[in-house]
This record gives C-alpha cells, sequence and structure tokens, in this order.
C-alpha cells in the first residue's frame, strides 16, 4: 500500500502548472487538447491513468472514464494521437 501511494505522490509531482492536483488537468483553452490526445475515448472521456485517480475532474458513472473537454481541456499527461492531430 505505501508503494503505491509513492507511485501516486510520484505521478503528481509530473502534473506541472495550474489545473487539479493530481493531473494538472484544465478546461480552458490551451495549446494541446484532449481532442488530439491519444487518451481520449469517445467524444468526451478520458482513460488515462492519472486522471483516472484525479477526483477533481468528473467521472462518468457508467465507464467511471473521466469526462473532458475535448476542445478546450488538457492535462499534464498529454500524448500525441497522429490520427486526430
Amino acid at each position: 500500500m505505501k508503494n503505491a501511494l509513492g507511485e501516486e505522490a510520484k505521478e503528481a509531482k509530473k502534473a506541472t502548472g495550474s489545473g487539479t492536483k493530481i493531473a494538472g488537468y484544465v478546461d480552458t483553452p490551451v495549446p494541446k487538447k484532449c481532442g488530439s490526445c491519444e487518451y481520449r475515448v469517445g467524444s468526451n472521456l478520458c482513460r488515462q491513468k492519472t486522471m483516472l485517480k484525479d477526483k477533481q475532474v468528473k467521472t462518468d458513472s457508467r465507464t467511471k472514464l473521466k469526462i473532458v473537454d475535448f476542445q478546450d481541456g488538457c492535462c499534464s499527461f498529454w500524448e500525441a494521437d497522429d490520427e486526430r492531430e
């Protein structure tokens, strides 16, 4: 259990800048967007592992994935999805 908490702390340190404390998620216009990220699912859900731990980001009750703004939102863990850029 202690190791899992240590890993979560390491992940939180990676989330820099403004936004939520765990994933650094913001839903205001930023250069990178959820809409062009490989972790996006459908039109507004995110499956990124640190985002899933972030209690400040709304969760879809059916899928348990995080609800994001695919046009303006982004977190500190954005990864390009070449098919969506």
